[in-house]
């Protein structure tokens, strides 16, 4: 299964498919939560916190579907404010170390690519992308609240983006050789992880 991701430290939303089949398996989004402000807590044990929370719900996301790839779309320039780098660095540093913990492979995508592949346009905004990635999967408005859902819609988008890639292609190959093996009595089944 692929997992697709639109990483953020606030707010990221998941989408996982079957590159065989281009699927729907299942979607949502991890929040961390900043602690409200009480004496004694400093923000670096906050951040803490937070990166370990983002850690756990991409930990039960990968064993909950079996996840063999990663593809997501990670900002390539600064944001606007300090705090916005620091919790995007945060945020890009859980992903690596979950990924070598997994020993996973990952593609990366821009915002662009993804706008242009779920909106059809670099200028797209979120809501055309919402709306495209809405009629690809109709199983994605039954995502609440209505306002992560655009976190989710972006996910899926990375997936669009991903396609045309060398890990989406692969996996989506590998159980065609599988199945090919099993048909002719064959015991050896590629392993995409492997492969990379």
């Amino acid at each position: 299964m692929l997992l697709g991701l639109d990483l953020a430290f606030v707010a990221t939303g998941w989408v996982v498919v079957d590159p065989r089949t281009f699927n729907l398996l299942g979607f949502g989004c991890i929040t961390t939560k900043k602690e409200q402000k009480r004496r004694g807590i400093r923000v670096a044990d906050d951040d803490f916190r937070r990166c370990s929370d983002l850690a756990r719900g991409l930990f039960q996301v990968l064993e909950g579907y079996l996840v063999k790839g990663i593809v997501a779309e990670i900002p390539t320039g600064g944001a606007q404010g300090a705090r916005s780098n620091r919790a995007m660095g945060m945020a890009t540093g859980v992903l690596s170390a979950v990924v070598e913990a997994y020993k996973l492979p990952l593609e990366v995508y821009t915002p662009l690519e993804v706008k242009v592949a779920g909106g059809g346009d670099g200028r797209a905004s979120k809501e055309s992308v919402e709306v495209a990635m809405l009629a690809q999967w109709s199983g994605l408005s039954s995502f609440k609240p209505k306002g992560l859902r655009q976190h989710v819609t972006d996910a899926a988008a990375v997936i669009l983006a991903a396609r045309s890639g060398v890990l989406y292609r692969t996996l989506g190959g590998a159980s065609e050789i599988a199945l090919k093996g099993r048909k002719r009595g064959l015991k050896a089944v590629f392993s995409p992880a492997l492969a990379l």
